[in-house]
């Protein structure tokens, strides 16, 4: 059994690690996007963000991270991967620096949320300027892992940032 005084060091230990940690925030510089050792978060259109479920669809090869269960998401952020039919994510990086020209084939971002006052979702969507980390590891276990990191242009600087393991057929 722990004192009360061995409780107390261990939770000074655990604010302190924490402390170390960097809260992620929104950048557009790459250099400072680390993805933190935590399930994907952040803030979609000024409102926080914990992704709920994630989901990787091979027909149109576009990765979702979604807030809520309803037909209409609370939030969700879908990123378009324009990979090839056949080709699978796993391995795969992408950086998008917010000054990239538009490219046919680079990445796109979507946003999605819902609002109390309003009966359908707003949804932006982004093909430029914006800025991306997403990092995408061997499938293990029919699961892929990852890290995303991604700051929109949008007026309330929407940002996810985190770890997640998806499955991939």
């Amino acid at each position: 059994m722990l004192s009360a005084r061995s409780l107390s060091t261990i939770g000074a230990a655990l604010l302190l690690v924490a402390a170390d940690s960097p809260k992620p925030e929104w950048t557009s510089d790459l250099s400072k996007m680390k993805a933190p050792d935590a399930p994907v978060s952040g803030k979609i259109q000024g409102l926080d963000f914990t992704m709920e479920a994630v989901k990787y669809e091979p027909s149109s090869s576009t990765l979702s991270f979604r807030q809520g269960k309803n037909l209409f998401p609370d939030a969700e952020i879908t990123v378009f991967l324009f990979l090839k039919e056949d080709e699978s994510p796993e391995g795969k990086i992408f950086e998008m620096a917010i000054d990239v020209p538009i490219s046919a084939h680079q990445p796109h971002v979507h946003i999605e949320r819902s609002f109390p006052n309003k009966k359908l979702p707003t949804v932006l969507a982004y093909s430029s300027k914006y800025a991306m980390k997403l990092q995408l590891g061997a499938k293990k276990d029919g699961k892929v892992p990852g890290t995303i990191y991604v700051c929109l242009p949008d007026d309330d600087k929407s940002f996810v940032a985190g770890t997640f393991s998806v499955e991939v057929k």
